[in-house]
Formats: C-alpha cells, structure tokens, sequence
C-alpha cells in the first residue's frame, strides 16, 4: 500500500502526467459544456392569454363582435437553447385568433397564431388547444318593463291593497342579438307566507323569462340594474265625516244653530296605518260669515292627506243652507265703538253713522231688532297708529242676538291726534 501511494505522489510531480490529466477534465467540461449551453431543448409555458382582435377583419367591417371567455389560456410549447427557453414567460408570447374565417354571426373554431414578442431567441412547437370556440354577433340595446310577480300576497278584513310598484320601472338589457330576443320579460319575484296588514318593499334579483316563463340564463347579457324593489302598498279603510268651519263669526254668534246640509256626510278612505289612527276628519273648508247671504250654496274639493285614497271617488261636497226660516233687514247704524284706544292719542269718528247695512238673522229676531240692537265696533288694536286719517274697517254684530250676522265688508273714516 504504502509504495502505491509512493508510486502516485511521484506521478503527480510528473509535468507530463498533470498535463495528461489537464487535458482530460477540460475534454470532459468542454463536452459537458457544450451538451448542456448548444444543444436545443423543449419548454412547456403555461397560462399564455389569447387575444381576439378584431380591428382590420371582416367582422369588424360587419359589425359583429366576439363572445367568448376573455381569460382563456392556453399552454406553448417553445424550443430553443436551455438557457433560453427557460426563462420565457407567458408575457414573452403573444397568441391571437386567426379571424380570416369569420365571415358573419355565429360559432367558429379558430387556429391559433404565435408572435415572439420578447426578443428571446426560441420558437413555438406546440400551442394546446390548437383552436379556441369562439361566438360572434351583433351587439344591440333594448328596455324592458320590470314586472311584479308576487305570490301568497293577503290581507286582513278592514285593508285594501292598492298596486305594487317598481323600483326601477325599467331595466336596459345590451348584449348578443340572438341572445337579447330571447327575453320576453324581465320580473321580480316575491313570496309571502303571512298576511300584510302595512305597506311591504321586498328587494330581490331581476330575472330574464323567455315567452313560455322559463328563467333565462344569459351570462353575456348586461344589465344596467341587477336588482330592484316592489312596493306593495297597504292602507287601513276608515270612515269619516266631512266637515266645514266659519270666517268672521260675530261676537256671541252661535254657529252650531245655523241649519245646513251636506251632499255626503261621511266619506270612506284609506291610508297608511299610522296615519288614518291620527286623523278623525275631513276638513273641506270654511264659510266666510260677512258673506253668506239667503241665496248662498257652496261645493268644496275633497282633500285628503298624502298617501290617502278615496274609495268612494267623492270628489267634491257641496252644502246647503237652509234659509227658509231666516230673512234680511237693511238699518243705518249710528251705534259706532272704538275699542283699543292707543294711550296717548285722542281717536274720533268721523261718519255719524254706517249706511246700508244688511242683517240675515230667524225671522222671530229680525222682527223685533232695531238698528239700537246693532253695535258698528271699530278696533284700534291691529293697526300702527300715527295722526292722522285713516279709512279703517268696522265690525257689525248684535250682543243680544246670537244668530243675526251682517253681511258685506263696512269701514269707517277716523282721525287720531296725539295728546298735547
């Protein structure tokens, strides 16, 4: 052992046999070198896209687009040096359809083209698929109504359910043509398992029917609302009475005593629940006292609160005094007051007495009344007083008579002074 250890340690000081050796390992790394930076070998690339592009084809001169799944891939298989086709990427391909086929709508299986857009020196052996599917129409616009389809919809006795309505009214449907005729109708669905005593809003998904109610599934349609709400409105029924009120009643006028007829004492209504709880009337209106004379009738429009309907479309109430008992009686009245006297100012009448003034009272008290009867009262109290003359109005009524009225407008002439 220990002379072939000898033996080797003196080759090794040998200059020819290193050179030997020399020559051997650069052989072999040459060799190695070489088999593994010359020679060509295959690459798979995954994940390449593919791109559809219309411009400067016979579909873009004929309008139609193309449908199909835009995040298509496909796999490339790429020769070339080791060290090459091992760094290409799918963004160092470009593969697109070959369009030279298309020639109106429809479904074509189009062979793939490969550029090299990286620089890389390499090239395509294999593109799988081969050919992607590919769909081409035309592109068109259309609205359609949205509609309520509702089910299991009741309510109570004493409600009544007016009809639904959508929100949005309408939806804009844009995609293929063959697809777009499809649609018949767009709808929302509701279903209900209990009895609606209040207005319900249900939010839900429109949907596309074909003519026979079929759902449609139509995933190349696009829609400018997905969603939409239905209102279904529900309104409590109450019955109320109509009533009017009185302008410029008199001092001491009983109004109540004054006999007239309504054309409908009562109108039913309905409306939301919490609402038709708080109201407990009609108000058509009001009778202005200084101008109901014997021949006087009136017809008021029915108002009714936001949201309320009439069910019983009464659209106006007209009334009707009953005059055969009452008369009219012309006096001068010369019985003129001043109340409110602003303090320091001196205030004076200046018309003696009010001409011409027509009274409407019961027959039993316009018999008796005098113009003594009859108070001409001018009030101070609403008015900016500073000297002067002022025409100002005058109020007519009789203390002791609770049911005469004085019909028109009277004024008077007065002068204020400032004391001294």
């Amino acid at each position: 052992m220990k002379m072939k250890l000898k033996r080797l340690s003196t080759l090794m000081q040998d200059n020819r046999y290193l050179k030997i050796i020399s020559v051997v390992v650069a052989l072999i790394i040459w060799l190695v070198v070489g088999l593994t930076f010359k020679s060509d070998t295959e690459h798979m690339v995954s994940g390449v896209p593919v791109e559809v592009n219309i411009q400067s084809s016979t579909a873009s001169r004929l309008g139609i687009q193309p449908i199909y799944d835009e995040k298509t891939k496909v796999d490339v298989k790429v020769e070339g040096k080791r060290y090459v086709v091992g760094n290409v990427l799918p963004e160092d391909i470009t593969v697109s359809a070959r369009l030279s086929s298309v020639t109106g709508p429809g479904t074509y299986d189009l062979p793939l083209d490969w550029v090299n857009t990286s620089g890389k020196e390499y090239s395509v052996v294999d593109i799988s698929p081969k050919t992607i599917r590919v769909r081409f129409d035309r592109f068109s616009t259309k609205k359609y109504a949205i509609e309520g389809v509702l089910e299991g919809v009741s309510i109570p006795e004493g409600y009544v359910m007016e009809n639904s309505y959508i929100t949005p009214k309408e939806v804009t449907l844009t995609g293929p043509e063959t697809d777009i005729v499809q649609v018949a109708k767009c709808v929302i669905k509701a279903q209900f398992d209990k009895t609606l005593e209040k207005t319900e809003v249900v939010k839900g998904n429109i949907e596309l029917l074909d003519k026979n109610g079929n759902t449609l599934d139509l995933p190349n349609i696009s829609m400018d609302y997905t969603e939409a709400e239905v209102t279904i409105p529900v309104l409590k029924k109450k019955s109320l009475p109509v009533t009017i009120g009185f302008l410029n009643q008199p001092e001491n006028f009983d109004a109540a005593q004054l006999p007239y007829m309504l054309s409908t004492e009562t109108i039913e209504v309905a409306g939301p629940v919490d609402a038709i709880n708080n109201i407990s009337e009609i108000h058509l209106g009001y009778v202005d006292i200084k101008d109901l004379r014997l021949d006087s009738s009136y017809s008021f429009d029915v108002e009714l609160p936001s949201g309320f309907i009439n069910l019983e479309n009464i659209e106006t109430v007209s009334v009707e005094f009953d005059m055969s008992n009452m008369e009219s009686k012309v006096l001068h009245i010369s019985n003129l007051q001043i109340i409110n006297k602003p303090a320091g100012y001196d205030v004076t009448v200046n018309s003696q007495r009010i001409n011409n003034v027509t009274l409407i009272g019961p027959k039993d008290m316009m018999a008796a009344l005098s113009a003594g009867d009859v108070v001409a009262e001018i009030d101070i109290s609403d008015r900016v007083i500073q000297t002067g003359q002022y025409k100002v109005p005058v109020k007519i009524y009789t203390p002791t008579k609770n049911l005469v009225w004085a019909v028109g407008d009277y004024t008077a002439i007065i002068t204020v002074k400032a004391r001294d």
